[in-house]
C-alpha cells in the first residue's frame, strides 16, 4: 500500500469531523443520557469551527498580502517614472533646459528616500511572508532595488560635484531596476491569486465521491493526518465504553429461575 505524502486539505479534515459528529449523534439517539457523547459532539464542533476560522483568517491575510504587493508596484512605477524624468533633465544637452544643481540633488534624494522605505517594508513583509511564493517574489524586488539604491548612490554623488550629464546614467539604471521590481511584485501577486484558485478547483474535485468498480483494492492511502487521529480515538473510545455499559445492563438483568426435574 502506497501512502500519498500530500497532506490532508482542511475541507478533507472537516469532512472527517463532521462523519465523527454524525456517529456520536448516533449514539445519543440510541442512549440519550450518553453525556460522554454529548461532550465528544461538543469536542468535534469546536475543532470544525477552528479550522474554518483558521482557513478564513489564512485567506484574508493571503488577500491582504497580494494587495500590499500591488500597491508597492504601483508606487514603486510612479518612483521609476520620476527617477527617470531626473535623468532625462540632467541629460539635457542645453543647460538652460535643465535643473540647478541643488534642485536636482534635493530631489534625488527625495526619491532615494522613498525607495528606501519600500526596500524597507518589503523586507518585513517577505519575512512575515515566510517560505512561499510571495516571499520570494519579493526577495527577488529586494535585490532590484538594492541595486536602483547602489545606482542612487552614484547619481547622488556625481550630483553633489557639480556633473548633472555624470548622473544621468544611474538615474536612469535605476529606474529600471524599480520597473524589473515593481514587474516582480506584480508577478508573484498574480501567481498568488492563481495558486488559490486551482487549490480551491482541486478541493471541489476531491469532495465529489469517485466511481470505484466492486471489488476494486484502493491502491493508495491518504497519509494519516493528527486530526483523523484524535478522531479516531474520540470513537474508540466512544465504542469501548459503550461495550463497557452493555456488559453492566447485562449483569444487572435477572438469571432464569432453576427448574426442577420431576423425572
Amino acid at each position: 500500500i502506497q501512502q500519498s505524502e500530500q497532506p490532508a486539505s482542511p475541507e478533507q479534515i472537516i469532512e472527517t469531523l463532521r462523519q465523527s459528529e454524525r456517529a456520536f449523534r448516533a449514539c445519543l439517539d440510541i442512549d440519550p443520557g450518553d453525556g460522554e457523547a454529548a461532550k465528544n459532539v461538543e469536542r468535534v464542533r469546536r475543532q470544525i469551527r477552528a479550522i474554518q476560522d483558521a482557513v478564513e483568517q489564512a485567506q484574508q491575510q493571503q488577500e491582504q498580502q497580494q494587495q500590499q504587493m500591488n500597491d508597492a508596484a504601483e508606487q514603486l512605477e510612479e518612483l521609476a517614472d520620476q527617477q527617470e524624468r531626473e535623468s532625462q533633465q540632467n541629460a539635457a544637452q542645453d543647460p538652460s533646459a535643465r535643473q540647478s544643481s541643488e534642485q536636482s540633488q534635493a530631489d534625488q534624494s527625495q526619491i532615494s528616500q522613498q525607495v528606501e522605505e519600500q526596500l524597507e517594508q518589503l523586507r518585513q513583509q517577505a519575512e512575515q511572508a515566510g517560505d512561499t511564493e510571495q516571499a520570494q517574489a519579493m526577495q527577488d524586488a529586494i535585490d532590484n532595488l538594492q541595486q536602483a539604491r547602489e545606482q542612487q548612490q552614484r547619481a547622488s554623488e556625481s550630483l553633489e560635484e557639480g556633473e548633472q550629464e555624470a548622473a544621468s546614467e544611474p538615474q536612469k539604471s535605476a529606474a529600471e531596476q524599480m520597473r524589473e521590481a515593481a514587474k516582480r511584485l506584480r508577478e508573484g501577486a498574480q501567481q498568488a491569486g492563481e495558486q488559490e484558485e486551482g487549490e480551491q478547483g482541486q478541493e471541489g474535485e476531491q469532495g465529489e465521491p469517485s466511481e470505484q468498480q466492486e471489488g476494486e483494492p484502493q491502491e493508495q492511502a491518504q497519509a494519516e493526518d493528527p486530526t483523523d487521529q484524535r478522531v479516531k480515538d474520540l470513537l474508540d473510545k466512544e465504542e469501548a465504553q459503550r461495550e463497557m455499559r452493555d456488559r453492566r445492563r447485562r449483569a444487572l438483568l435477572p438469571r432464569p429461575a432453576a427448574v426442577e426435574r420431576d423425572w
